[in-house]
């Protein structure tokens, strides 16, 4: 195994693993398989995506400067008046109000955590429906296979017929007395 300085255990162990994967020229789940680690190959892609993304750096756990987020009181309060009135809100909708309220990220799983402790799971919005919708699809459908040019001249042949019956005529003639 590789030596590291200034590196405490647990990154060291991380490191050995994504050093040894690349060495051995097996696949990972091959790797993970056969091997034994101090953690998953889900996990392993995490530290890997880390490590090439912020190095070194980002293998060291970085909960204790603040990163993994808590929620204090004053958030929880203002969740429970935002989620009691509003049930059918998203958590990235619940991400972006505290976000745009106290200009802080809290992550996923804290929401729902928080959502599943207070019983205030999310409740899908019914959904409102037209009552003019089925006939706007009608009207269209009929507009686009041009059916309303077929009743118009079938309209207008039953008024000329109707206007030149017996009738249509004798009316016309009463109705100039």
């Amino acid at each position: 195994m590789a030596e590291y300085i200034n590196i405490n255990d647990r990154v060291k162990q991380i490191l050995d693993v994504i050093n040894d994967v690349k060495k051995s020229g097996l696949s990972v789940r091959k790797y993970f398989s056969t091997n034994n680690t101090p953690f998953s190959r889900n996990q392993y892609y995490l530290y890997l995506k880390v490590h090439n993304a912020r190095g070194l750096q980002g293998l060291y756990d970085h909960r204790k400067e603040g990163n993994a987020k808590k929620i204090t009181p004053e958030i929880e309060h203002y969740l429970l008046g935002l989620l009691e009135n509003n049930r059918e809100l998203t958590v990235s909708n619940i991400m972006s109000q505290l976000q745009r309220q106290f200009n802080i990220d809290i992550k996923r799983t804290a929401i729902n955590d928080f959502r599943k402790k207070h019983g205030l799971e999310r409740i899908d919005k019914p959904v409102q429906e037209s009552p003019f919708a089925g006939f706007e699809i009608l009207s269209a459908l009929s507009y686009h296979i041009g059916i309303f040019d077929v009743w118009s001249r079938t309209i207008e042949k039953h008024i000329e017929n109707a206007k030149e019956s017996d009738i249509f005529k004798e009316n016309r003639i009463l109705s100039k007395f």
